[in-house]
């Protein structure tokens, strides 16, 4: 293989090789870099960081299906960058030989000749689908905020939680979050108008020199869509540390109407048709301070109910708990 046929990254690593005194093998090197290429899309992906550190903290959870869909999304994210930097790793040495000029080659023209017009016609298409789509996303965001505010935010209220609950905790991450991906694509919104505007005089005036900031603009949406895809897996990190931080404490967390709720007694039925009532009151050191944020209509119902065993165990254990 004559040296000049190669390219200049190969007859770089040629020259690096003969100076070590070793034989070059063109095609391994190239192998090489097809491998390197695979593995690095996998591990130089910016998710992968943040994928490895939500799995080292749930590490003993990774079945659950929000962590599959971080993995499922990484890997897809990797897959694609994978596909898109496969143009810098094919073989133009073997066109120059044959007297063509990279990207000029038989594939890449008949698809400039095919597609190359409609792409360029059309590419007020590509925008209008981005503007679109920033448009849908902002509306969802919009109606998970309205979601979880009517199924579960306002309900919160009727449980009495301290404000350091976990659910209290997830409102405000999870409320956070989407505020700040909300405030992000409203930013972002105008520049798909103005793209679309730009295609527009263009194929009204194809005479007249346009200025095209189409790779910022789009450079700026990946950094948009990359932090609200980000955002999830910080989502996941700070929940599994909250989690954490307070299971060992997680009984103080509630009201004690709440507390009796979570712990009811255990009920036995003796051969004498008499009912013996086991108590497994869970006591802790720490002293409430919500003593006024009783549900009593949650007590109500249980006398209502008919099992007064059970309605005079948390009536009692009730005036205890006021007695403190």
């Amino acid at each position: 293989m004559n040296v000049d046929d190669l390219d200049r990254s190969e007859k770089i690593l040629l020259l690096r090789v003969n100076e070590n005194g070793g034989k070059a093998n063109v095609n391994m090197m190239r192998y090489v870099d097809a491998t390197q290429l695979l593995v690095d899309s996998f591990i130089l992906n910016k998710l992968f960081p943040w994928l490895c550190l939500v799995l080292i903290i749930n590490r003993n959870d990774w079945k659950r299906p929000v962590i599959l869909i971080l993995i499922l999304h990484w890997f897809f994210k990797s897959i694609s960058d994978l596909l898109k930097n496969y143009y810098f790793y094919t073989d133009t040495a073997e066109y120059e030989r044959n007297g063509y000029q990279w990207p000029y080659t038989h594939l890449n023209l008949v698809c400039l000749k095919c597609g190359g017009p409609f792409i360029f016609k059309n590419g007020i298409t590509w925008w209008i689908i981005a503007l679109i789509s920033q448009v849908v996303c902002s509306i969802y965001d919009i109606s998970i905020m309205i979601a979880l505010k009517k199924s579960l935010f306002d309900k919160l209220e009727t449980f009495k939680y301290k404000s350091n609950s976990f659910l209290e905790k997830f409102k405000q991450i999870s409320e956070l979050r989407i505020i700040i991906s909300l405030i992000i694509s409203f930013l972002f919104f105008p520049w798909p108008i103005v793209q679309v505007h730009y295609y527009l005089n263009k194929i009204n005036q194809p005479l007249k020199v346009l200025v095209s900031h189409s790779h910022e603009v789009d450079h700026f949406r990946g950094i948009v869509i990359s932090f609200v895809y980000t955002s999830m897996y910080i989502d996941q990190i700070l929940l599994r540390f909250y989690i954490q931080k307070n299971r060992t404490n997680d009984i103080g967390l509630y009201s004690p109407c709440t507390r009796l709720l979570i712990h009811p007694p255990n009920l036995s039925i003796t051969s004498n048709n008499s009912t013996s009532l086991i108590l497994n009151n869970n006591t802790s050191n720490n002293n409430s301070n919500n003593n006024n944020n009783i549900d009593i209509s949650r007590l109500s119902y249980l006398i209502q109910s008919g099992n007064d065993i059970k309605a005079s165990y948390y009536l009692h254990n009730l005036k205890e708990s006021l007695k403190k």
